[in-house]
């Protein structure tokens, strides 16, 4: 409508100049004019007709007016044209606002009920090597690269059992191995990106990657790749003993409450995680063992893939002293700064870190620096429990603050003593 007004405008003015020079030409035949006769003696004798000149005034508005009603006719057809878009718009709307009130209709009935499948078709077999609870149906499990993840996991172990020899020689080791398991690692990340949050644990670092339906599929790619497959038969084992592993997950978590210590769970997963990779390997044959878990590595935190001390990995407070009252010190001073604890307070509870450090007198045994480099989950896992008992008396019998009580029990940390002899 916009480009029309302008054309209609134009035509107005042009109609309103022919108009004017019209009027002009018809109005003069009335005027004498100055020179004019006074009466009919004067007039000169009548001549014989000829034909008139052509008036170029009168030419010129008759063309002016032509020009205007060509202009009116053009403006009657851009405004007939117009007149006729804004009906097919207007028209549109109104389809449009019945599709929308169709479609809110549609909206507000209740959905169909799902189709029942059939159950003449078989199910698809599982692109998951090893399938079992709900879990081969997450798409982070189910669309996982599990030959890429068994071979990361194949080309890293002689890698690790290699740092681990050097390690336990004292020798650093070189750039090269460093970064071939770096290499494989990302590999091992990158799935753990995208399994994270999905699988139950209690664990802030690795407890996803840990869980057994990803510890038994990267068993199974692994020893595929390395030439020796796990048989049905043991694929049938590994299927019931991750069913068994649910069955004992969830168990644990109904004796969970609001009281219930973090650490107390951790432990509890880190025992069941323990539990399930001694039964998976039992499965296996002594070469496919070997291939898994070689000795240099079985246990060792950090370096064996498939031990539950990768939960802790992250989470590993070490404590060395040149002897068990000097760690005693240590160990109150690492409660007190979090928790805000007095150490006043502490001192008055000597028998709680008494008990904490004589159960565990098997590790205390003096270790060299270099030794200490490697230590093993069954470690970490027994301090665990001493520290958590140690937590649960003093949050029960002393008269602690909310918030010291709070970060007791939201503990998740695990202080590693050691005995240090140079």
């Amino acid at each position: 409508m916009d480009r029309v007004l302008p054309i209609v405008a134009a035509a107005f003015v042009g109609m309103m100049v022919g108009a004017t020079a019209v009027w002009l030409l018809m109005d003069t035949s009335s005027d004498p004019g100055p020179a004019a006769a006074t009466n009919a003696a004067d007039k000169p004798a009548p001549q014989a007709p000829s034909d008139p000149e052509p008036d170029p005034v009168l030419e010129r508005a008759l063309a002016d007016a032509n020009a205007a009603v060509n202009a009116k006719r053009e403006t009657d057809r851009e405004l007939a044209k117009v007149r006729s878009e804004r009906d097919s718009a207007a028209a549109e709307v109104t389809q449009l606002k019945q599709e929308v009130e169709r479609l809110k209709v549609e909206a507000a009935k209740p959905a169909p009920a799902p189709a029942e499948p059939d159950k003449t078709d078989p199910p698809k077999p599982s692109s998951v090597p090893i399938a079992f609870g709900k879990w081969a149906e997450m798409p982070a499990i189910r669309d996982a690269n599990w030959d890429e993840i068994g071979g990361a996991a194949r080309e890293m172990v002689p890698l690790l059992k290699e740092l681990a020899e050097a390690m336990a020689a004292g020798k650093s080791p070189p750039p090269a191995l460093m970064q071939k398991i770096g290499e494989h690692n990302r590999k091992l990340v990158n799935h753990y990106a995208k399994v994270m949050g999905s699988l139950p644990t209690h664990a802030s670092s690795n407890g996803e990657f840990t869980h057994p339906i990803n510890l038994a599929n990267m068993l199974a790619t692994q020893l595929k790749g390395a030439g020796k497959p796990l048989s049905d038969q043991q694929v049938s084992e590994l299927v019931k003993l991750g069913d068994e592993y649910d069955r004992r997950w969830d168990e644990l978590q109904k004796g969970y409450n609001e009281g219930t210590f973090k650490l107390q769970k951790k432990l509890d997963e880190a025992d069941l995680k323990e539990w399930f990779k001694a039964e998976m390997l039992r499965v296996c044959s002594v070469e496919q063992r070997m291939i898994a878990v070689p000795p240099e590595v079985d246990g060792i935190v950090g370096l064996d893939l498939y031990s539950s001390g990768l939960i802790f990995q992250m989470a590993i407070e070490h404590l060395t002293a040149a002897d068990q009252e000097a760690l005693k010190s240590r160990i109150k001073a690492a409660i007190a700064e979090p928790t805000g604890i007095d150490p006043a307070v502490l001192d008055t509870a000597q028998f709680v870190f008494d008990d904490w450090l004589n159960g565990l007198q098997a590790q205390l045994a003096p270790r060299t620096r270099l030794q200490l480099q490697l230590f093993r989950t069954t470690e970490v896992i027994q301090s665990g429990k001493a520290q958590l008992k140690a937590f649960k008396v003093l949050h029960s019998d002393y008269a602690l603050g909310d918030e010291a009580k709070d970060v007791l029990k939201g503990a998740e940390a695990v202080v590693l003593p050691h005995v240090l002899t140079e």
